[in-house]
């Protein structure tokens, strides 16, 4: 009997991780990694690597779930890859780790307040791609006036 982790949904999934969700090319909500992509079949959580270096099939039964392995073969340039699908996954970690899911940067309120001041203090451009006036001048140190003669 198959048991799998249910989870409400890839967003809150997602955020609970602190990962990025985006749309597929057929739609589908998919948290893409740099070998492969978690996505949800129903209230599943799957992990899907097509094209992938092979791993250790011990790497991937640690995600637990139903894990289907295709065979390791050569692609176009000759490099062994292999596909991999798994279903009903009970370790999340282990499968954002496997998909090398990069999670969200979190950004201190120090840090943010530094950004929003060099966003604040960065000059202003026109329409044309020009400085305005007041951002040249302030650019250039100031009122470039020559003093006055007694």
């Amino acid at each position: 009997m198959l048991q799998c982790v249910y989870m409400p949904s890839i967003d809150s999934f997602a955020k609970e991780h602190r990962l990025k969700v985006i749309r597929d090319e057929c739609g589908g909500q998919i948290i893409q990694g740099r070998r492969g992509h978690i996505h949800m079949d129903g209230r599943a959580l799957c992990v899907m690597v097509t094209d992938g270096l092979p791993a250790n099939l011990k790497s991937w039964k640690e995600l637990g779930g139903t894990l289907w392995m295709g065979d390791i073969s050569p692609d176009k340039r000759g490099k062994r890859v292999q596909d991999v699908k798994v279903y009903g996954v009970e370790n999340a970690k282990a499968a954002i780790k496997m998909v090398r899911a990069k999670k969200k940067r979190v950004v201190s309120a120090e840090e943010h307040a530094r950004l929003a001041q060099m966003a604040k203090d960065r000059p202003k451009l026109t329409q044309a791609g020009t400085l305005t006036a007041k951002a040249a001048s302030k650019a250039a140190g100031g009122s470039k006036t020559p003093p006055k003669r007694k």
